[in-house]
């Protein structure tokens, strides 16, 4: 007998264009900056292929990581405060569409 496999939640991410380039921004940081003795950030390609395919639909997890990536990236001092107003408003979007996060 076998199971059928619940397939996770999803949600569409609507972005702005300066939102779309941000996330963009911060997944390829996040995918070439990684210690190469580590393995990949996987959620970061994944994210970062949608949305070159422009498909701004999210899974729970990835929301979740997207969500972690870009609190960092917008603490930074180095950050532009255009950008930490942007990554502010996806995070809140985030929220609104899949909760809070409980990797925080």
């Amino acid at each position: 007998m076998s199971s059928a496999r619940k397939q996770p939640r999803t949600a569409d991410l609507s972005l702005s264009r300066g939102e779309l380039w941000l996330v963009h921004h911060v997944m390829v940081e996040r995918l070439t900056g990684h210690d190469e003795d580590d393995p990949q950030p996987w959620w970061a390609l994944n994210i970062a292929r949608k949305l070159e395919a422009g498909d701004p639909t999210l899974t729970t997890f990835e929301a979740w990581r997207l969500w972690r990536d870009l609190r960092e990236y917008a603490e930074r001092d180095s950050t532009p405060a255009s950008d930490v107003a942007q990554a502010q408003a996806i995070i809140d979007r985030l929220e609104a569409s899949f909760g809070r996060v409980p990797l925080s």
